[in-house]
């Protein structure tokens, strides 16, 4: 468990209200997505963008150099695939941080139910 489950549990045993950070930074956000159970994953989402990045920059250069057609349009080519999957991994990227970002606010509003439920029954 990582630490925000941590702090969810003991308010739920404890019954005291806890104050959460409510906004995250994107360091942290990414921090999450390393800590992760699909860590391996998220890894090799960042070893694959780095990978399509060098190969964009190695197009980009090979296509200022080209002289003839036929590699400038190989260079073109390879640049503009490898601009599509670089967005694309981002996207993915994004994504997670946001999975992870939508879980704790997710866990926060299961958090305030608890203390509800506590409070109708102590009415009762």
């Amino acid at each position: 468990m990582n630490d925000f489950d941590d702090k969810l549990k003991r308010a739920l045993e404890n019954g005291k209200p806890i104050e959460f950070d409510r906004e995250e930074s994107l360091r942290q956000m990414m921090v999450q997505t390393f800590r992760s159970r699909l860590r391996w994953m998220v890894v090799f989402l960042w070893v694959e963008g780095v990978a399509v990045c060098v190969a964009a920059v190695w197009a980009g250069v090979g296509l200022y150099r080209a002289q003839e057609t036929k590699p400038v349009v190989v260079y073109a080519t390879v640049l503009i695939i490898s601009a599509i999957f670089f967005v694309l991994v981002k996207v993915v990227g994004w994504q997670w941080m946001s999975k992870y970002s939508l879980m704790r606010e997710i866990k926060r509003l299961e958090l305030q139910i608890a203390e509800l439920a506590k409070q109708s029954r102590a009415e009762k």
